[in-house]
């Protein structure tokens, strides 16, 4: 039946149509955690190397010869190209990782600052600990290590807010996002309701008011035509036709009374 075949059809591309926005939205919130679990990893990182340069500064000052200082200046050395460049880098446990290489040129930017700000810390660090420094620290050597430690930090600090900034305006994306997905989702089931409604549930109304009025004898009843034509057959499986409030097995017999039609009114078939 067309009627029939047409409502099925589109109450089944409705259906995919749904379960599509329901598997879109859930892919794109799981990859947007991810990318979350990932820049909350490099505001670990970029946190991580401003305490490294307070630590590196103490130990310039309290004790230049410690292998602490020359492990910490190779592991701030590698989390920082790690971080500007991509690459391995030990996360704050420990524990291997592999960081992509920035694309915001805000963050690059923020990187390439901190990078030169840790040339001038380095140049610092090695008039107190290096080969050639003095065996009492002079007092415009420990100035100067001083100073490129704030310069040091000030850089590190724009880079952790740049990396905050974008992972906040990833949060924002994702809830429009969702709210897009949402508002789609209502609309499909609007259109759904309104399908269903006028294709289903409106044509039976009538059909149910014609029916109530044949069964106290008022055979002249008008039957929702085009309702009846299309959702309706014969017990022998032929199509009915109408003229006027009568029915007919087809063009060739004698108008009969809709009461004399034998099983003229049948369930609605929707498989």
């Amino acid at each position: 039946m067309a009627i029939a075949g047409s409502l099925r059809l589109r109450l089944s591309l409705l259906f995919l149509a749904f379960l599509a926005l329901v598997t879109a939205s859930v892919a794109v919130t799981f990859v947007t955690l991810e990318r979350q679990r990932h820049d909350a990893r490099l505001i670990n990182l970029a946190g991580r190397q401003r305490m490294l340069s307070q630590r590196m500064t103490w130990l310039a000052l309290a004790a230049p010869d410690s292998a602490a200082l020359q492990a910490d200046r190779a592991r701030f050395q590698q989390t920082l190209n790690a971080l500007r460049f991509g690459g391995s880098a030990l996360d704050p446990e420990g524990q291997p990782v592999v960081l992509p290489a920035p694309t915001d040129p805000a963050l690059e930017n923020a990187m390439a600052a901190a990078a030169a700000a840790w040339e001038r810390f380095q140049a610092a660090l090695d008039r107190l600990s290096g080969p050639a420094r003095r065996a009492a620290p002079a007092a415009e050597d420990v100035t100067a290590l001083t100073t490129a430690s704030a310069a040091l930090l000030d850089s590190l600090d724009r880079s952790v807010a740049v990396l905050a900034a974008l992972a906040e305006a990833k949060v924002q994306r994702l809830r429009l996002i969702q709210a897009s997905f949402l508002l789609m989702a209502l609309a499909l089931l609007v259109v759904g309701y309104c399908l269903t409604r006028s294709h289903l549930l409106r044509p039976l109304a009538r059909l149910e008011r014609s029916a109530q009025q044949m069964a106290v004898g008022n055979l002249e009843v008008p039957v929702p035509t085009v309702f009846v034509l299309h959702e309706l057959r014969h017990a022998d499986g032929r199509e009915p036709v109408v003229v006027g409030h009568r029915w007919r097995h087809d063009a060739g017999e004698d108008a009969r009374p809709v009461g004399q039609v034998p099983h003229a009114l049948r369930p609605l078939e929707l498989d």
